[in-house]
């Protein structure tokens, strides 16, 4: 029930989502729930939730996604607009 960032990834540990929550487990019970992120993609179906508890979360978050853009050169599949500044 801590606060943090999260990735959801596929078995391959292709990243689908990079997200920030205040509950961590409150987030990813809503991710099993919501049928866009439990569907087959392109990249397959999310099969991980990794996190890192952290208060100040912002900075992580921006920093990975730009990181995976950088290296996929796209956002993750479920990632719609850019990192937040």
């Amino acid at each position: 029930k801590t606060s943090g960032i999260y990735v959801l990834s596929n078995y391959f540990d292709e990243i689908l989502y990079i997200g920030v929550s205040k509950n961590l487990r409150r987030r990813m019970l809503e991710h099993l729930n919501a049928e866009e992120k439990l569907d087959y993609t392109p990249l397959g179906k999310a099969y991980w939730f990794f996190f890192k508890e952290c208060s100040e979360f912002r900075p992580y978050e921006r920093g990975w996604i730009q990181q995976h853009q950088l290296k996929e050169g796209q956002l993750p599949y479920f990632n719609k607009r850019e990192a937040p500044c």
